[in-house]
């Protein structure tokens, strides 16, 4: 994991398939502010129906922790190699909800313990594995709230299947079965 940190690129940039983004938005209260912190090409952002929505993005020259205005919504797809760090800045930055799609090893006693000792707790966890990411990943919602010990646990299988054309893909095989090679960075499937 130290090697991960310490490359000079740490793979952070890795693009939510609008699928994702669809089962994690689908909650959003449209009346309150919203931030993705790390737009890329925005696919969080532009799924956001709110009126009053904010974005950031470090290779457009806008630092998500240079952000300091309060929001009351944090959804996104953080950078794993800073979690922690970002995870405090989330819990600094956010009034109500935070919801981020990260790995599943990701999540850790100390991640739990640091949103405890801001005043968040989880509410939910939905368990997914997104074809051609590394591993399973966990949509995680924090929530400001008294209650410390309410967490809502589901799972959604997307199987080996692309999202987009829903053809076979990854360890699927077959004769005569056509196997998408498209991987999250494309604009296109292709086989």
């Amino acid at each position: 994991m130290k090697s991960i940190q310490t490359r000079q690129k740490s793979n952070d940039i890795v693009f939510t398939p609008q699928k994702i983004v669809d089962i994690m938005v689908a909650d959003i209260d449209v009346n309150m502010t919203i931030l993705d912190p790390c737009s890329g090409k925005g696919v969080f952002y532009n799924s956001f129906k709110n009126n009053e929505k904010y974005k950031c993005e470090i290779e457009n020259g806008t630092d998500f922790f240079e952000f300091n205005t309060p929001v009351e919504l944090i959804y996104g797809n953080p950078p794993y190699s800073i979690l922690t760090k970002w995870l405090e800045h989330s819990f600094k930055t956010a009034t109500k909800k935070i919801k981020y799609i990260i790995g599943m090893y990701s999540l850790t006693p100390v991640r739990i313990d640091l949103a405890t000792k801001h005043g968040w707790s989880v509410s939910s966890l939905i368990l997914t594995q997104v074809p051609t990411w590394f591993q399973r990943s966990y949509i995680i919602t924090f929530e400001k709230k008294e209650c410390n010990n309410m967490i809502e646990f589901s799972s959604i299988n997307l199987g080996n299947r692309c999202l987009y054309c829903k053809c076979p893909c990854g360890g699927m095989k077959g004769e005569n079965i056509s196997h998408c090679k498209r991987k999250m960075s494309d604009e296109k499937c292709y086989y």
